[in-house]
């Protein structure tokens, strides 16, 4: 992350309203980074790391390609005076399957330079660990893998904001419901998708990844992609 940004979050306590959602720019790679790291710190150092600052330089670079699962494409972000605060990034189902592949592509070849023959294949045992826990999203819904916002813009409406962008991108694609992943332990999450009218739809569960994060497993949560004429400011590419 650049030192400006990160003297923006350091001194970003009192952030004024309203803010704005756009479509994500190569540009915006520092602190979008930051924010896809937070939307899952144990699946980036699984699939990015070991290390954290590992993690971040590679989801930097990521962001910045195109045609594949971390790309830009994928992504709206929440801006206050010139500077982001809030991140979500989703797939159409019908999608998922090609871009995944191409990201695999993309991914190994960066991964395997930055770390080597050795730790690479290490770390590719836990990514497909990782990915063997985790259910397609079905071809009628619109995944949306990572949704995260600053921690001095919470309760503002951001995260809200950025889902319906994430529900109109849905619903013009032809998606019949968005869907996402949580932590099963994620309470205060949980709740704010409840009341934002998702469901919990199953439960995924495996002692592989009990064992090597930690964490209890993960909840399928969806609803109906309706859109919103609001969401017209973050416009599909």
């Amino acid at each position: 992350m650049e030192e400006g940004d990160r003297e923006f979050l350091d001194s970003a306590e009192n952030l004024p309203v309203p803010f704005s959602v756009r479509p994500a720019q190569p540009g915006d790679a520092p602190v979008a980074a930051t924010l896809m790291y937070m939307s899952g710190p144990e699946t980036a150092l699984a699939m990015f790391g070991p290390r954290k600052e590992q993690a971040l330089a590679v989801l930097r670079f990521l962001f910045r390609g195109k045609r594949h699962q971390f790309s830009y494409e994928h992504a709206c972000v929440a801006e206050l005076n010139g500077r982001v605060v809030g991140l979500a990034l989703g797939i159409s189902g019908q999608e998922w399957k090609a871009i995944g592949e191409a990201t695999g592509r993309e991914l190994g070849g960066e991964l395997r330079r930055r770390l080597g023959l050795l730790r690479f294949l290490r770390l590719l045992r836990s990514t497909i660990t990782l990915a063997r826990s985790f259910p397609h999203p079905r071809p009628e819904d619109f995944f949306v893998q990572m949704l995260a916002v600053l921690p001095q813009a919470h309760r503002r409406g951001v995260g809200r904001r950025l889902l319906a962008s994430m529900e109109e991108r849905a619903r013009k694609a032809g998606s019949r419901r968005v869907a996402l992943d949580v932590l099963m332990e994620n309470e205060s999450a949980r709740a704010f998708y409840r009341a934002l009218g998702f469901t919990e739809e199953f439960a995924v569960q495996s002692p592989a990844i009990t064992r090597r994060f930690g964490v209890r497993g993960r909840l399928r949560l969806t609803k109906e992609a309706r859109g919103s004429s609001q969401a017209e400011e973050c416009p599909p590419r």
